[in-house]
Order: structure tokens, then C-alpha cells, then sequence
């Protein structure tokens, strides 16, 4: 296709679905789906995840990105060669997305219209890298617990989730024997129209309400699913982040024994409590410091005898006397 005819192509997409709505992809050296001034930090904080974290090289990886709106994600790793996978839900984004494919020749990209509540081994096979990007939290539950055991099934390497968190266990939710713990928000008016439904981009497909899980109970799914490590990701920067939004890796791998130590594994405990709040070291602790500063001060009978006194307090711990006499003689 010739520039006028992608322009014109462009012009006629968004008369009849809508202007493009976060993914800015260049077409061809200076036209862009948002225009060339549009950035996208996320877009750089994935991308370079997976360019970190892949066992493989790029054009080796197999890679599906679930929900891909627009397929701004699923296309740039097919531009860097893996064999990218995308599934969208809604016929505006899909188009959008199909447009873009054929305007870059990607013919390592596969693109699907479907609900990813369905995706499965048998349907969709394999992969080294899923994305779960902005789509986590416009579930209800169940849904997003078998989601998300659906995801450990279809990934064999890592994957990233980039979602709103809740920040306080508001309300609990059973699922096989588990208990996991979030709150919940309004997707769509008990009065719209599937079409209606449908035709909002940044809701969910049909569900009126949807649970922000938190982020410990993140964690605590994505263990019990076989993902051996759980990160966060702060670098690269996505400086306007909001504070309940968070971009975590989960990486597919084998519990690691010990040589020298065999047991620790089973007593590193299996889950993080929703309510532990676990204190700072006793070097912050208010307290320790001025029990610190004022034994520094005293000869040494006295020091001894103080020392007994506020270790079996618990104000501060026997390993750390070493260092205040320490710095007394210093």
C-alpha cells in the first residue's frame, strides 16, 4: 500500500470505529495511528521485560497478548520477530488492529477475535510469553481465578501483568478451597445494551461488576499456579503510574532445593497474609536509636547492666551490642 491509500485506509477506519484510542503505531515513516508526538512508557517497560527476562531470543519466542485492544503490543513484537498471538474481544479494536498487520506485512502475527475467558491449551496451544495487560481487573469472579489458572496452563516461560490492585481486603472470595481477598467496581449500567456494552473499549464485555484483587492476593494466586518467582517491576519508569496500578512478572520454573540446607523450602511458608504488616528492622525503630545513643555514653559497668535490661525488653536485639560498643571505642 502506497502512503495516500494507508492514510485514506486510516481516515476511513476512524470514521467507522472510532479514532484509535491508546496504541500509537507508525505505518510508515512519519504517519502514526495517534501521531508521532504520542509515547507510551508501558509499551517501553514490557518490551524491555520480556527482552530481559526471555529465556530465548525475541524471534525465537512464541508470544500472546491477551485483550490486545489495538494490538499495539502483539505488533511490535511481531515487528521483532516472535510469533505473536493477539485476542480481542471487540470488532472495533480488532480492525484496528488487522489494519495495522496488513499495513506492516506481519505475517508472524496471528490475530483473533474471541473472548480470553476461553483461552485453553487445546484452543490455542503454548506459549514462552503472555501478556495479561489491562485486562485483569474488568473481570468478576470466578472468571478471573480460572483466567488466571488458564494463563499458568498456557505459559511455559513468564508473564506480565499489568493491572489495578485493591488496596485494602475488602471482601473475600472462595475459589477451590482457597480464599483470596479484593474489592469491587462497576463495569457497565444494569440498563445498557449488549452494543452498548460493547461499544465502551475500556469496559468489560459483558460483566456489570469486576474485582480488583490485591496485590498480595496477586501474588499468592500466581504461587499456587506454579510461577516459582513473582516480581515487581519499577525500571523502566512509568512515572505517572498511579499508586494502585502495578506492572509484576511472574516467571514459570521448578522449586529450587537447597544443597547445603534441604528443608528450608518447606517452612518459607506458602502465601502472604493479607494483614501482615511486619515492623521495621531494629536499626529504624525509634527506640533502639535512643537506647543506642544514650549506651554510648555510659562506662562500661553500666553499659552491661543497661544492656541486659533492654535485650530482655526485646527494645533491641544482642546482635546489635557489637556494633554500639563498636563505635564507643571508635
Amino acid at each position: 500500500m502506497d502512503g495516500a491509500s494507508i492514510k485514506q485506509e486510516l481516515a476511513s477506519l476512524a470514521e467507522r470505529y472510532g479514532a484509535w484510542t491508546d496504541h500509537n503505531v507508525r505505518l510508515t515513516h512519519n504517519l502514526y495511528t495517534m501521531g508521532e508526538t504520542r509515547r507510551s512508557a508501558k509499551l517501553q517497560r514490557v518490551v524491555q521485560i520480556v527482552c530481559d527476562l526471555a529465556r530465548k531470543p525475541i524471534e525465537e519466542l512464541r508470544i500472546l497478548d491477551l485483550a490486545c485492544l489495538e494490538g499495539g503490543y502483539a505488533i511490535e513484537f511481531a515487528r521483532r520477530g516472535a510469533r505473536t498471538v493477539g485476542i480481542e474481544g471487540r470488532e472495533q479494536n480488532i480492525e484496528k488492529a488487522r489494519f495495522a498487520q496488513r499495513v506492516l506485512g506481519l505475517s508472524n502475527l496471528e490475530l483473533i477475535r474471541g473472548d480470553v475467558r476461553d483461552l485453553s491449551i487445546a484452543t490455542h496451544g503454548t506459549f514462552d510469553v503472555v501478556l495479561c495487560l489491562g485486562i485483569l481487573y474488568h473481570l468478576n469472579a470466578p472468571d478471573v481465578f480460572s483466567f488466571l489458572e488458564a494463563i499458568s496452563q498456557v505459559c511455559t516461560g513468564l508473564a506480565v501483568f499489568d493491572t489495578y490492585v485493591a488496596l485494602a481486603p475488602k471482601q473475600s472470595y472462595s475459589y477451590k478451597g482457597a480464599t483470596y481477598w479484593g474489592r469491587e467496581f462497576r463495569e457497565h449500567r444494569l440498563e445498557l445494551t449488549e452494543q452498548e456494552r460493547l461499544a465502551k473499549s475500556w469496559a468489560s464485555l459483558d460483566n456489570l461488576r469486576s474485582v480488583w484483587l490485591t496485590k498480595r492476593t496477586l501474588i499468592n494466586i500466581l504461587n499456587r499456579q506454579g510461577f516459582t518467582s513473582v516480581f515487581e517491576c519499577y525500571v523502566p519508569l512509568e512515572l505517572t503510574k498511579p499508586r494502585d496500578r502495578v506492572t509484576m512478572v511472574a516467571l514459570k520454573g521448578r522449586p529450587a532445593r537447597l544443597m547445603t540446607n534441604p528443608t528450608t523450602i518447606e517452612h518459607c511458608g506458602s502465601e502472604w497474609p493479607e494483614r501482615l504488616d511486619n515492623p521495621p528492622s531494629h536499626y529504624q525503630q525509634g527506640w533502639a536509636n535512643l537506647s543506642r545513643a544514650i549506651v554510648e555514653r555510659l562506662p562500661r559497668v553500666p553499659r552491661q547492666w543497661l544492656k541486659q535490661r533492654l535485650v530482655s525488653a526485646g527494645i533491641i536485639k544482642p546482635a546489635s551490642w557489637g556494633s554500639v560498643q563498636t563505635l564507643r571505642r571508635r
